[in-house]
């Protein structure tokens, strides 16, 4: 059921600002709209490889170290995600217009939160 889950990610609609589109020649690909930026690959694809490759690895613990082995991804997977949120900053202009959030490598900007 886990395996299923897992690959199912790929099905679903891609995160804003990606657009799914399809070419000419019936060709699925994706687009962010805010970077400007085209794929052929689903922008979840490096977090399905990631889960996956976590899956092979609880799965291939011996039986009485997988939850130890799943504690351990969870934990990497929690402390990866507070590393990139730390990238973010919020900006409140002092001209009481809506305040904003940037990413500090890439400079994304965004109206959104990024804990949300």
């Amino acid at each position: 059921e886990l395996l299923a889950a897992v690959q199912s990610v790929l099905q679903l609609p891609p995160p804003p600002p990606w657009k799914r589109g399809i070419d000419k020649k019936g060709r699925i690909y994706f687009y962010d709209s805010v970077a400007r930026v085209s794929s052929w690959s689903h922008p979840m694809q490096p977090q399905h490889a990631a889960l996956c490759d976590a899956f092979r690895r609880v799965r291939g613990a011996a039986e009485g170290d997988q939850l130890a082995v799943a504690a351990a991804e969870m934990q990497m997977r929690q402390q990866q995600a507070e590393a990139e949120l730390a990238l973010w900053r919020q900006v409140v202009p002092g001209d009481g217009t809506q305040c904003y959030f940037y990413r500090a490598d890439t400079l994304e900007t965004s109206w959104e939160s990024p804990q949300s």
